[in-house]
């Protein structure tokens, strides 16, 4: 999967994520800053969980996380839980009972926010939309439950 490229918003508010998980401003984040910046974050996680999540981020074993591991680490994140029009179509290819949680889950994302706008029509809106009153059966078949 392709690492997702970021808009010019999303990398200042990673880099002054970044800055504010360095605690000590020494450029990078130490286990400490991480344990740290998940409690206040609300997470409950143990020192084993907090090791864990560290190791995957600290790519070098320097025992440290620098810029470039944290950018990896968000871009990685974000390509898991990012589904795309062609990633949602191979999704929605699959039988139903051979797709994954996961992937039912960013499929689901993906078209809450894709068909937000939707969401809201009603068969009023069409009806004003069309000038004219819709078809029942139209709308029985769009709306079953108007």
């Amino acid at each position: 999967m392709e690492a997702p490229t970021l808009s010019r918003a999303e990398d200042e508010a990673l880099r002054s994520a970044f800055e504010a998980f360095d605690i000590d401003q020494s450029g990078s984040i130490e286990f400490g800053e991480l344990h740290a910046v998940f409690k206040l974050l609300g997470l409950t996680l143990s020192d084993d969980e907090v090791a864990q999540q560290f190791k995957k981020m600290d790519g070098d074993g320097s025992r440290s996380i620098d810029w470039p591991e944290f950018l990896l680490m968000y871009r990685s994140i974000k390509a898991q839980h990012t589904c795309t029009p062609q990633s949602a179509a191979a999704i929605l290819s699959k039988s139903p009972g051979s797709r994954s949680l996961h992937e039912v889950q960013r499929l689901t994302t993906f078209l809450r926010q894709e068909v937000a706008f939707f969401a809201g029509c009603t068969p009023a809106m069409v009806t004003e939309v069309r000038g004219g009153a819709p078809d029942p059966d139209e709308v029985k078949q769009a709306w079953p439950a108007a």
